[in-house]
């Protein structure tokens, strides 16, 4: 378990660095001056976007910007903001935990519907449950979340008024505010989570309720409930958790576009405002973040499957 989370640990780094000189390469293409953004836009003088530019160093090659970013993140300075001038990292500090909240109520939205309704249909292949929840994954799969969005603020927020349409309530300040004002942010990410979760527990029962130890279990006299949580489910679990810790970090992504719908204060606004602006610290820093977040939700999969398959404990 140590030389295993030890690996892990060591991979982070080669990932880190693939992914920011790509994030910095990508920024560099994409049209647009920071130099003439800050210096004042479309109305700026070729002084002021010169003395901007000398300012920031953006002159050197990119080579030589990628070095001096990565030395002062490598001690976890992830620079200032080239529109407001405050630091990458306090303001990252401060919106991270906003988006792990909404990450975390759409994860639990995904694991109570898409759960029971996998075990439900993969029990009972075929019959009406079934039918039903196949609907729903393939509806699920097929619907964009920014129009399911549009849809649950149109009928919730403006028709029935139970949520409000937009902002945000701090946890800390008011729970009840809180999940007034994530419900329906978490109920657009964690319904296409919980589509997936019963595609593909659905499965991955059916292929376990058909093994010879099943079988076994059923000739020894074991009860459905025994049958099915002590032995096909263990079992059947392995891959849903591999697709779960692959949906985190696409909840993570996606919140980008749901917290600007609902016009949430976390990274995702923060970051396509560093996209907008050809802010390249907080697009970096942010990026940083997400990789950093997938790698823990991968190692934490990694995990589990010591606990649910002992054969991955021994090797």
């Amino acid at each position: 378990m140590v030389r295993l989370v030890l690996l892990r640990l060591l991979s982070v780094v080669p990932v880190l660095l693939v992914a920011s000189s790509a994030v910095f390469l990508l920024l560099a293409l994409v049209p647009g001056d920071p130099a003439v953004t800050l210096a004042g836009g479309a109305d700026a003088t070729p002084q002021a976007v010169a003395h901007v530019r000398s300012q920031l160093h953006l002159n050197d090659p990119l080579i030589v910007q990628y070095g001096r970013w990565l030395g002062h993140a490598a001690i976890g300075n992830l620079g200032n903001s080239l529109e407001t001038g405050q630091s990458v990292a306090r303001q990252i500090s401060e919106r991270f935990p906003v988006t792990l909240g909404l990450v975390i109520a759409a994860a639990l939205v995904g694991l109570l519907v898409g759960v029971p309704l996998g075990i439900a249909s993969g029990v009972r292949p075929g019959r009406t449950v079934d039918a039903g929840a196949r609907f729903f994954s393939t509806l699920g799969l097929a619907v964009p979340g920014f129009w399911l969005a549009i849809i649950l603020v149109s009928v919730f927020a403006v028709h029935w008024r139970i949520f409000p349409s937009s902002g945000y309530t701090g946890i800390s300040t008011s729970f009840v505010g809180w999940l007034k004002c994530i419900t329906l942010p978490a109920v657009t990410l964690g319904l296409l989570v919980a589509a997936t979760l019963a595609r593909q527990l659905r499965a991955a029962v059916v292929d376990a309720l058909d093994t010879p130890y099943v079988r076994t279990a059923w000739a020894k006299g074991g009860t459905r409930r025994s049958v099915l949580f002590r032995h096909a489910l263990k079992n059947a679990a392995m891959p849903v958790v591999t697709v779960f810790g692959i949906q985190l970090g696409f909840l993570l992504g996606s919140a980008v576009i749901v917290e600007q719908i609902f016009s949430i204060p976390g990274l995702g606004s923060y970051m396509l405002g560093g996209i907008t602006a050809h802010d390249l610290p907080v697009v970096q820093g942010v990026a940083i973040v997400f990789v950093v977040f997938q790698m823990f939700t991968s190692l934490l999969v990694d995990i589990s499957y010591t606990w649910l398959n002992p054969k991955v404990r021994v090797a």
